[in-house]
């Protein structure tokens, strides 16, 4: 099984839908591991941390790679959709929230591509910044991933918008996430 060093935000923590893989964020900087209570900053993870692939039979290390993301401040979310790892977070900035996606090999742990992009609301209203991104299986069997307010292409990372919508498409539904 694997020897865990580190802290795992729960929120990072993703088995995929076959139940074969489990994966997680491990941070391992000092400040993270000495920390004396179970609050720990997304900052203070980062810091030093590490994505983790594991066999969820067995407990078996798949594959580990370093997680260098210091724009991670809000929230750190995983998600397994298909051989593709997709992580996402956030952070403020004085405009508003300003969101970060990272799409990994599944396989590897290899880093697939990434995209930011400022959120098309001024403010930082109430669950801003924690917006979870969604996978969508779409009829032709491609999958796009919404990280509010865009979609993209789940393999590639290119923008997607909706068959007949203009290319300057954007997500625009009121309430919370």
């Amino acid at each position: 099984s694997y020897p865990c060093t580190g802290v795992l935000p729960n929120s990072s923590i993703s088995l995929n839908e076959k139940g074969t893989r489990i994966l997680f964020i491990e941070g391992l900087s000092e400040t993270c591991v000495q920390h004396p209570t179970d609050r720990v900053s997304v900052t203070d993870i980062v810091e030093d941390a590490r994505i983790v692939c594991l066999n969820a039979a067995s407990g078996r290390q798949i594959w580990k790679q370093p997680l260098n993301w210091p724009e991670a401040k809000n929230i750190l979310y995983s998600q397994i959709v298909d051989d593709f790892v997709v992580l996402a977070s956030s952070e403020s900035k004085e405009q508003g929230a300003f969101y970060h996606l990272g799409v990994f090999s599944l396989a590897t742990g290899k880093r697939l591509w990434t995209k930011q992009h400022a959120h098309i609301t001024d403010g930082l209203g109430h669950g801003e910044q924690v917006h979870h991104p969604l996978a969508l299986r779409q009829q032709s069997g491609g999958i796009c991933v919404i990280a509010e307010p865009y979609m993209y292409d789940l393999a590639t990372g290119e923008r997607v918008v909706p068959e007949g919508a203009s290319p300057d498409w954007v997500l625009k539904r009121p309430g919370h996430s």
